[in-house]
């Protein structure tokens, strides 16, 4: 991925996405600061997504098709090697980047280099459009890494990496098929400085349809076992084990709401 000269790689795998993947493209490719290449996978989709996404023509744009759908964490190990950027910015299909994420997170990363990974808020909306949430993550590492293993404070796709973090601390756990941005970056907190920029810069479109109950228990039991190699992998202090119960009550919920929805 040399084609441009540019220090950004913005890296996207996407699924099955035609409603709205052109929405997220064009946030990307409309932002303030121009010079990035957009790798773009298509993991084995079966409907239109990949004929829209062959609708631009954009020469940013970096697009990669594979019949066969393999999941995120293969494709984001598939590709992360490949890049010689000095940066990678995470997007997620069905999210959309404020135009001035780029900018804000470069001029960012550059003032202050002992920052491995920067995120920001975000905000949630249904397909309505209405917003149904917005967060405040914390902005310091200090706090950061005192929370951290409570909750997942970050949102992967509004992220940006040094590229050399990737070789630090390893690519993505194959294990980890939802909490995979979670696991990682427990592992990057562990011994590097992170962030979070306060604004919000992505809008994150809420599909009911992918929140069955089947991924939250899922979900809930690879965040639980994410702060499990927190506190034995990853060198977390002791203490923070308080924060096992937690997950373990949410594991515990999510089963009983599908014994409830199975009834």
């Amino acid at each position: 991925l040399s084609e441009m000269t540019t220090d950004l790689t913005i890296l996207m795998t996407v699924r099955n996405e035609e409603k709205y993947i052109k929405m997220t493209i064009q946030s990307i490719l409309d932002q303030t600061y121009p010079h990035f290449l957009f790798l773009i996978i298509d993991d084995g989709s079966t409907d239109n997504t990949w004929q829209k996404i062959k609708e631009f023509n954009d020469r940013r744009i970096k697009a990669v098709r594979f019949k066969k759908n393999s999941g995120m964490n293969a494709r984001l190990n598939w590709a992360i090697p490949k890049i010689n950027t000095k940066f990678i910015a995470r997007m997620d299909s069905n999210n959309i980047a404020d135009n001035t994420r780029l900018k804000k997170q470069r001029d960012f990363i550059l003032a202050h280099p002992e920052v491995m990974a920067l995120g920001s808020n975000y905000n949630r909306i249904d397909q309505a459009g209405k917003e149904i949430l917005r967060t405040k993550f914390p902005t310091k590492y200090q706090e950061i890494r005192l929370k951290l293993m409570g909750k997942n404070l970050f949102k992967h796709a509004s992220m940006l990496f040094r590229k050399e973090i990737y070789s630090r601390v390893g690519l993505y756990d194959p294990y980890f098929r939802v909490s995979q941005d979670y696991d990682f970056i427990l592992r990057v907190a562990a011994k590097y400085p992170v962030a979070n920029l306060s604004e919000s810069l992505v809008i994150d479109i809420y599909l009911k349809q992918n929140m069955t109950q089947k991924y939250r228990i899922r979900s809930a039991w690879e965040a639980l076992a994410a702060q499990w190699n927190g506190l034995t992998k990853y060198s977390y202090p002791l203490w923070q084990s308080i924060y096992l119960l937690r997950g373990l009550g949410f594991l515990i919920k999510s089963f009983f709401a599908q014994f409830i929805f199975s009834i």
